[in-house]
């Protein structure tokens, strides 16, 4: 029997497992920030944005690097998983997932996106056919409201359908075999009921997410390891390993980065 704890005490857990590991996060946070600030300025510097074909490029190229800085990403879980294990993690872990099938993935991020993106063609289509329809510079400040509206609908829907992939890319990293597909389909069956108790987790750091921004990103050093290794007690505990329960899982190598 699975036990379903509050969310104060999975964040009482994940800072037990931190004590005395923040060294290593930080110095992971702060490689992974320089590389995925130098990635994301490449674009910007390099491509010609005067028209219409140079901005579409940049969405594309942008689109791509975004998809890789996700592989990136996702070591941060690696080295959570482990921490939170009791088990040796090092910064080179940050790089684990490019060298483990990194396509896998990509493809995760590709097709959530992808319907993020799909949930958001009507409006799309709502603010071409209201413009094209009213005079330049005199749309009617209802027209905006709707399409803002649309959005923000589109964007509900997106989040409700796409949260039940929450755990796919951690299910990747536990798992070295498991296809990205695969990872989805578990995924969705691992939150079928927890997927509220999942938002209400992610609404619960709202507050240190303000005090970050107020921090110019400063707080991220200490905010992001929280907010991973609270996500993946989160895991844990719905695949029952938290609650001493065979952990379900491929994941036997020695947990050294190789």
């Amino acid at each position: 029997i699975t036990m379903k704890r509050s969310s104060r005490e999975l964040k009482e857990i994940a800072r037990e497992a931190l004590l005395g590991s923040y060294g290593v996060f930080a110095l992971a946070f702060l490689i992974y920030f320089l590389i995925s600030f130098t990635i994301e300025m490449i674009p910007m510097l390099f491509l010609k944005t005067e028209t219409i074909s140079g901005l579409i490029t940049l969405q594309i190229v942008t689109f791509i690097l975004t998809l890789l800085i996700g592989v990136l990403a996702a070591g941060f879980q690696r080295i959570s998983l482990n921490i939170s294990r009791g088990l040796y993690s090092s910064v080179a872990d940050l790089f684990y997932c490019f060298r483990h099938h990194p396509d896998r993935f990509i493809v995760v991020s590709f097709l959530i996106t992808l319907i993020s993106f799909a949930l958001q063609i009507p409006t799309l289509v709502l603010g071409i056919w209201l413009i094209s329809t009213n005079p330049a510079y005199h749309t009617p400040l209802s027209y905006v409201v709707l399409i803002l509206l649309t959005a923000l609908v589109m964007a509900v829907i997106a989040y409700i359908i796409t949260l039940r992939f929450s755990l796919a890319n951690i299910l990747l990293i536990d798992n070295p075999q498991m296809g990205a597909i695969e990872s989805m389909k578990t995924s969705s069956d691992l939150m079928r009921g927890n997927k509220g108790r999942y938002f209400y987790l992610s609404l619960s750091f709202i507050g240190m997410m303000l005090l970050m921004f107020l921090s110019c990103g400063i707080g991220a050093i200490w905010v992001t390891p929280y907010m991973n290794m609270t996500y993946i007690q989160f895991y844990r505990e719905v695949i029952g390993e938290l609650d001493g329960g065979p952990r379900e899982s491929n994941y036997t190598e020695d947990y050294q980065y190789q």
